[in-house]
């Protein structure tokens, strides 16, 4: 994945300081961003908007995407990229 947060500019698959991917999330829209980059984005905007499209880019709980790295199949070396539940880092597959 050689995607960009369009609010960064860092990779999407970038890691932190402890070496874990961080946590991106896709807006309604299909745009795709860090989790930490788009709450920033909507606290400091006081509104929803993905900022590149600037269409209502929903409720941030409902679509945080897992960051794990896929093992196999044809997307392997790829971000899982579902939908995580309940706060968690990982989806439900990939929880360690």
């Amino acid at each position: 994945m050689t995607d960009i947060c369009g609010i960064c500019g860092d990779l999407l698959d970038s890691k932190n300081s402890n070496g874990e991917i961080i946590r991106t999330i896709k807006l309604k829209c299909n745009h795709v961003f860090h989790f930490e980059c788009i709450q920033l984005s909507y606290k400091f905007n006081n509104n929803k908007e993905c900022p590149y499209c600037r269409q209502n880019g929903g409720n941030l709980h409902i679509f945080p995407l897992c960051p794990a790295i896929l093992k196999s199949g044809k997307n392997k070396g790829n971000p899982c990229n579902c939908k995580i539940k309940n706060n968690q880092i990982y989806c439900g597959k990939h929880l360690k």
